[in-house]
């Protein structure tokens, strides 16, 4: 969604960092690396375009072995190619053989998503530099989206179990992940999965949403949008949001995200079009 700066010097430097834009989604500022034998690693991917001038552009959480939960903004721009790649590190300067780089065949966005409507509610809280200052968008952004892989992934990543309804997010242990961004002003891609520690801020229950925090200078950026909220219940790992927005500044560590619970019953419907292509009134399906 767009982060907008206040000065057209600032401007130019950061129009490759948005979560609605051109190179949607957000990054982890100061966020500690993911090692490879960490669960997260299992669970959490890259979405990115092979083509060293656009290359990753956002994360997502495996839903199933065939199937990606991310964000719908993701796919604003049609002329991007959609890969999956599974590690922790992506290089560039390999090919697209050398690494486990795997094509998006089908995405499944929900119909109800507009881009106008999340660009304006990004307006909102562009300025946004505490907790206090996050206003709630007063509807749902349905910025929920499926990717469909017909390859096999790699043994190693296993589905993500999803928090159900009454999971404790006042006390319970908050980790955010994503591949994005490490400063406001995105000089490039770091191709790198990192992790966040986030603290809840509020609900947003109107609009589907939760706001987040990090309570220092740390956070999502431009790349992690799609990335998952992972909640620990009893050491097991289980995603209750997805990173979808937030202020202009990184930094400020904060970021409003999209609830998984109220859109379960999407998410049924369409995981079953998303593998077959059938098409329905609640998804919109676009071919890669």
């Amino acid at each position: 969604m767009q982060r907008l700066f206040l000065s057209l010097f600032l401007l130019g430097l950061a129009s490759s960092c948005k979560h609605l834009g051109e190179d949607s989604s957000e990054k982890m500022v100061k966020g500690q690396k993911v090692d490879p034998e960490d669960p997260i690693a299992a669970h959490t991917v890259s979405i990115m375009d092979p083509d060293p001038e656009i290359g990753q552009y956002c994360s997502a959480v495996l839903l199933a072995r065939d199937v990606l939960l991310t964000a719908a903004h993701c796919f604003n721009d049609k002329s991007r190619r959609a890969y999956a790649f599974f590690g922790t590190a992506y290089n560039p300067k390999l090919s697209m053989k050398q690494q486990p780089l795997i094509k998006v065949r089908r995405i499944a966005v929900h119909t109800q998503y507009s881009q106008e409507k999340g660009d304006n509610y990004d307006s909102k809280i562009a300025d946004a530099a505490r907790p206090e200052d996050l206003v709630s968008p007063g509807r749902p952004l349905y910025d929920i989206a499926l990717a469909y892989l017909d390859e096999r992934i790699p043994d190693t990543y296993q589905p993500t179990p999803l928090a159900g309804g009454a999971v404790d997010l006042i006390n319970g242990e908050i980790t955010t992940a994503g591949f994005g961004c490490t400063t406001t002003i995105c000089r490039g891609k770091t191709n790198i999965l990192r992790k966040v520690s986030m603290r809840y801020v509020k609900t947003f229950p109107e609009a589907s949403m939760v706001a987040l925090t990090s309570g220092q200078r740390s956070g999502s950026c431009s790349g992690d949008s799609g990335g998952p909220d992972f909640i620990d219940e009893g050491g097991i790992l289980r995603v209750f949001a997805l990173v979808s927005t937030g202020p202009d500044a990184c930094e400020a560590g904060l970021s409003v995200d999209t609830l998984i619970e109220p859109y379960k019953g999407w998410i049924d419907q369409a995981i079953s079009a998303v593998r077959s292509g059938r098409r329905g009134a609640s998804y919109t399906l676009t071919e890669f």
